[in-house]
């Protein structure tokens, strides 16, 4: 596959053949369905929106792609983290 990710079919192919990495990366952070597709959906508008910013000389596209995919998913799961402690200091 090309790595021309601003070609909307190389971009389609990408996510084909990604998606399912990306998502089960995210899901073994946030265990939430809805949360792991929120994470794929992120990661797959940010290649969208600027498909230049992967460099094929750094790795392989999967990898670099499940890799955003975690950071991602584990900011969100920081985030539930604060919100159920402060949460918790209300009650």
């Amino acid at each position: 596959m090309g790595t021309d990710l601003s070609d909307p079919a190389v971009f389609e192919r990408a996510y084909d053949e990604h998606s399912r990495g990306v998502y089960n990366a995210a899901y073994r952070i946030v265990g939430n369905q809805a949360q792991a597709q929120d994470v794929v959906q992120d990661v797959f508008m940010r290649v969208w929106r600027r498909p230049r910013s992967f460099d094929a000389g750094r790795g392989e596209l999967g990898s670099d792609l499940r890799m955003v995919a975690r950071s991602r998913a584990l900011d969100l799961w920081r985030g539930g983290q604060a919100a159920a402690r402060a949460s918790d200091r209300l009650k």
